[in-house]
């Protein structure tokens, strides 16, 4: 427990609420950390093009391509996509909307 006295106002503080505080605290400095509040993008170094269609990327590292051909083929896929930015997605986009009835 920890007391103290400003002037005449008195203030005690147990564990419980000095360890609710700090987490608080530590919560809000992770989300904060976490969340982009500038919109900035993302993109660290020059841009790597990877010219696919989404039909290329399914066959390549899809659930059946996984299950066909195992682990080997995540790490072909892992070092073919990552890092890398799709500059041209071929195909249709969608935009679904909920509206409560």
């Amino acid at each position: 427990m920890i007391s103290f006295n400003v002037g005449e106002f008195g203030i005690v503080l147990t564990r419980k609420i000095v360890l609710g505080i700090f987490l608080s605290i530590v919560l809000i400095f992770t989300i904060y950390l976490k969340l982009d509040f500038n919109g900035h993008h993302h993109h660290h170094g020059d841009i790597r093009p990877v010219n696919v269609t989404w039909n290329d990327f399914l066959e390549e590292c899809g659930r059946e391509a996984f299950d066909e051909y195992g682990m080997p083929r995540l790490i072909q896929c892992k070092k073919k996509y990552s890092e890398r930015t799709v500059m041209n997605w071929r195909g249709r986009f969608f935009i679904i909307e909920n509206e409560l009835i």
